[in-house]
């Protein structure tokens, strides 16, 4: 669920139950309310920049030998968010994977899978999306669950950061919502799955 990755012909279905049941968990602790589709939306943006700065720590470790980098160092939260995530998730694998997209509706200005990268209007279905090892960059821009890194000009990092502006205080609510709530979500996330896979009597 974290990593929006769901096989067999149910994924889809299991996918939009699982954000249903979290949803209802985050809008119960009354630190406000969204859709599913505005939490998927959050947790994306957040897997987003997230990816961002852990490719730009690793860069800095690389250019000072395994030195101390100058970006500032991740949180406990963010390190937790990796932890589930796992290593995969910034440095690449270098191997195809299959992916089940998901529903998550925005605009679309660079293809790769939708709960990976910012929200596209892809709709579901399985294919193959090829991942790499971790580059050196000047700048990078994501395009699917490994956000490959390709350099970037000018004028589309100026339209990424405007479209990601008005995400940053989503995003910061949410970081309060998960660290309040993150052991319970977690309890209950693990009920859920448990309850659909177990087959119906």
């Amino acid at each position: 669920m974290a990593t929006g990755r769901f096989s067999g012909p149910n994924g889809r279905e299991m996918n939009k139950k699982l954000w249903l049941r979290l949803s209802q968990e985050l809008n119960s602790l009354g630190l406000g309310e969204r859709t599913p589709e505005k939490w998927q939306r959050s947790w994306t943006d957040f897997k987003y920049l997230l990816k961002k700065k852990a490719g730009t720590i690793q860069v800095d470790i690389f250019k000072t030998g395994g030195g101390p980098s100058d970006t500032s160092p991740l949180s406990n939260f963010e390190q937790r968010a990796l932890k589930i995530l796992g290593e995969s998730f910034y440095k690449g694998t270098g191997c195809s994977e299959v992916a089940v997209s998901n529903i998550v509706q925005r605009e679309q200005s660079i293809v790769g899978e939708p709960l990976d990268q910012p929200s596209t209007s892809a709709g579901p279905q399985a294919r193959p999306i090829k991942t790499h090892p971790l580059k050196i960059p000047h700048e990078y821009v994501g395009v699917d669950h490994d956000y490959s890194v390709q350099p970037a000009n000018k004028k589309r990092k100026t339209l990424q950061d405007e479209a990601y502006a008005e995400t940053i205080s989503v995003l910061k609510d949410i970081k309060n919502v998960v660290n309040q709530g993150l052991d319970k979500i977690s309890d209950s996330i693990d009920r859920l799955t448990e309850a659909i896979l177990k087959p119906n009597k």
